[in-house]
């Protein structure tokens, strides 16, 4: 009986190269964001903002 062989490619994911998150689950981008940074709403639309508190002019959404 043969084997199957499975290429994986692992996928590594940073906030540092947003490109890298599409794709991503809600969980997986949240994992990566720092544990100190500031939640809020949006102000205009839906959706979540995260500010880091060390330089709050950086903001991911």
């Amino acid at each position: 009986m043969a084997k199957a062989r499975f290429a994986v490619k692992e996928i590594i994911r940073s906030l540092d190269d947003l490109s890298s998150l599409r794709g991503a689950t809600w969980e997986e981008a949240e994992s990566l964001i720092p544990k100190d940074w500031i939640r809020g709403d949006m102000k205009k639309g839906e959706g979540v903002k995260f500010v880091n508190p060390a330089k709050k002019e950086n903001k991911y959404y």
